[in-house]
Formats: C-alpha cells, sequence, structure tokens
C-alpha cells in the first residue's frame, strides 16, 4: 500500500493498525509495531499478569501510565491506547484520559457497544487534545457509524478493515516473536485454521475459540439453550482469557481467536507481519 490518508492522519509509514487485545498487549509488542511502521496499541490490563493486575480505576491508570512509559524508551514514533467507554456511570475512562493525555499519546482506539456508544463530550475532549479518534464498534451499525462519523472520528473501523485504505488486525500478532503469550499458544496458533474454531454466543457477541475443556462446555451449554448471560459467566470474562491465553490454560480459560487465523502458519516477526499486512 502506498503512503494514504490513513498514514497520514496517524504519522505513521504504514496503514496497519494493531488491534488492541485485552491482556495481551505489552510495551514490546506494541513498540515493535510502532518501529515497523504501523501503529501499535496498548490494550486493557496492557503488560500486566494475575500478580500484577490491580482493582481500582486510579490503579488501573498507573499502570497504563507505566507501560506507556515503557513504549516510549522503545519507540520514539507514534502508538495508542485503547478506551473502551461506557455510556452511564463510567469510573474507568476518565483517569486513563488523564494519563494519556498527560503522557502525550497520539491516537486512541475508540470501542464502543451498541446503543449510547458515541460520547459527544469524550470526542470533543480528545479531539480538543489533538488525538486520533480510531472509532471501532463492537457491533457496528450505519447509525453509530454515522453518528461517530458526526462526533468527529478520524477513522472508522468496520469489520477489521479500513475500507481500501488500511489493515486493522489482532490475532495474526498474537502468534509472532515479539507477543507474550506463551509458547504453548503460539504452538497451538499455527497448527490451526479457521475450521477448529469453536463457535459459542456470549456477551456481547460471538466468541470463537480453540478446542478446550472449558471451550467445548461452553459450546455444549450454547446447544443446550443456555442464555447468554449464563455462558459469559461461566466464561469468566476477561480473566478466562488472561487464564488461557496468557498462561496457556484451556481447561479453565479459553483461546479467542479469529477467522484469520488460518493464515498463520510460522511464528513471525512484527516487522514481517507488518511488511505482509501492508501489501495485501
Amino acid at each position: 500500500m502506498k503512503y494514504n490518508r490513513i498514514c497520514q492522519i496517524l504519522g505513521i509509514e504504514k496503514p496497519v493498525i494493531q488491534g488492541p487485545l485485552s491482556w495481551l498487549t505489552d510495551a514490546r509488542l506494541v513498540a515493535a509495531v510502532s518501529n515497523a511502521g504501523g501503529l501499535g496499541v496498548l490494550g486493557p490490563n496492557a503488560g500486566l499478569t494475575a500478580e500484577t493486575a490491580v482493582s481500582t480505576p486510579e490503579e488501573t491508570a498507573e499502570k497504563m501510565r507505566e507501560e506507556i512509559r515503557k513504549t516510549k524508551k522503545l519507540t520514539e514514533k507514534p502508538f495508542g491506547v485503547n478506551l473502551i467507554p461506557t455510556p452511564e456511570n463510567d469510573i474507568w475512562t476518565p483517569p486513563i484520559l488523564q494519563v494519556i493525555k498527560e503522557e502525550g499519546v497520539k491516537a486512541v482506539v475508540y470501542t464502543g457497544y451498541g446503543d449510547g456508544a458515541i460520547i459527544t463530550s469524550l470526542f470533543n475532549e480528545l479531539k480538543a487534545s489533538g488525538i486520533a479518534i480510531i472509532y471501532r464498534d463492537i457491533n457496528p451499525t450505519p447509525e453509530n457509524t454515522r453518528l461517530a462519523e458526526k462526533a468527529g472520528a478520524n477513522i472508522i473501523v468496520a469489520a477489521h478493515a479500513l475500507g481500501a485504505e488500511g489493515v486493522f488486525a489482532g490475532s495474526v500478532f498474537i502468534g509472532t516473536e515479539e507477543s507474550r503469550v506463551p509458547q504453548s499458544v503460539k504452538d497451538k496458533i499455527i497448527n490451526t485454521n479457521g475450521l477448529d474454531l469453536l463457535l459459542f454466543r456470549t456477551l456481547p457477541d460471538y466468541y470463537r475459540s480453540l478446542p478446550g475443556k472449558l471451550a467445548d462446555k461452553l459450546v455444549s451449554m450454547d446447544k443446550a439453550g443456555a442464555s447468554n448471560e449464563e455462558l459469559a459467566q461461566t466464561m469468566g470474562g476477561l480473566r478466562g482469557l488472561r487464564i488461557g491465553m496468557l498462561e496457556g490454560n484451556t481447561d479453565e480459560g479459553y483461546i479467542a481467536l479469529g477467522t484469520g487465523i488460518g493464515n498463520i502458519r510460522s511464528i513471525k516477526s512484527v516487522a514481517e507481519v507488518v511488511n505482509e499486512l501492508a501489501i495485501c
């Protein structure tokens, strides 16, 4: 891909945005993406483990500050941070947003969840601080896309695509040399194709996971008619993701992946992946 609008907006060389995977990003991965010419993005719980995880909004924001500063030591190029605001009683976004502004982060991936996801005041605050907004709705609709554009989103991601102008990808970076997931998970990924993934309902939407004790149970529950709430409770939310993907325990956790995982046949460097995505 040639130098284009996405590159101009974000100040990057290649129109590749790394998806902000919860628990699975850290300074090393994000800096590697940015150093390769794309935009690395710190996701929720970036750099944390079960032992270092915290529980309050203020502590969470300070942990993100630490990871932002680690990233700055590894790259001088732009990178982003994920925001997942909610329209009511959101105690998590304000302290992280303050850290983002204080640390001079250049972009945010703003993850929206359906009705009410477009918070105009938050868009205005980001724009006033000169922060580029990459809007990604979990369940995108034409109306939310219109509202995000009207509110001032610089880039809108639809179904992990940026139209003909770029690539927004997450799973493909999990199997890289710089990824923090254990080797056992990387080995499973490169020996898997999209047809191996198990599909089950949950909140806020469907999930796909590699087979495992927990994933098998979730599929059985889904087929038996369990509610989305029951499935979400059983899968353990992001805790289940951490246990499966960061700790490699598929008895108590799950390994969530996209169908494009079949394209990963070997463990490559982040730079190789960014270069391949940039010429797709």
